[in-house]
């Protein structure tokens, strides 16, 4: 109720993303008049009950890095206010340009490929497998994008998974002298 509303309105407004009932009691008195004897009193309750809705899950951009020409396992994710996150689904909405997408069963071994969108990733989890083009190195070379699904509604936007190849440093061998000739079955120590 507003203050100077004559109307009689009153408006109710629940608490974002919150359900259940309200009892509302209303005192209405009037100004006193001679009528039935002066002041006049009436008291009404009645209740309000906000219905839970589904709200869509929301898909969360990440960033990781893998070294160049290594696979990398990327676990896929989202919150959900009305869900457990266990319960959420995964559909990748574009692929990587540079590299790879794979459904994994176990997080390790490479599944089928993933080639065409959109497609639910298969693991129970969210975990699918980027494996980067041989020889590419630099910031966003395997960029894809997913949506989470609740089994209702799908996320909104596709978060963004920016992927960053850095390049791979390798141990270098370097012999003192000129390398030594080794007849067959013989060892020697390279120092």
């Amino acid at each position: 109720y507003n203050a100077g509303d004559t109307s009689g309105s009153l408006k109710f407004t629940p608490i974002s993303d919150q359900s259940g009932s309200a009892i509302i009691t209303v005192t209405l008195t009037d100004d006193g008049n001679t009528a039935d004897d002066g002041v006049d009193t009436i008291i009404k309750t009645f209740s309000i009950t906000v219905a839970t809705v589904n709200d869509a899950p929301v898909a969360i951009s990440q960033t990781i890095s893998t070294p160049r020409d290594t696979n990398k396992v990327i676990t896929l994710a989202a919150t959900d206010i009305d869900n457990q996150i266990t319960s959420l689904t995964y559909n990748i909405t574009s692929l990587p340009i540079n590299g790879n997408l794979y459904q994994t069963s176990d997080g390790v071994i490479l599944g089928s490929k993933i080639s065409t969108i959109p497609t639910s990733v298969t693991n129970t989890s969210g975990i699918v497998i980027y494996e980067p083009v041989w020889n590419i190195s630099g910031d966003a070379t395997g960029n894809f994008s997913f949506k989470a699904y609740d089994g209702e509604l799908l996320s909104g936007e596709a978060a963004a998974v920016v992927v960053n190849t850095t390049i791979a440093t390798y141990p270098i061998i370097s012999f003192g002298a000129s390398p030594t000739t080794f007849g067959e079955n013989q060892s020697s120590v390279v120092t």
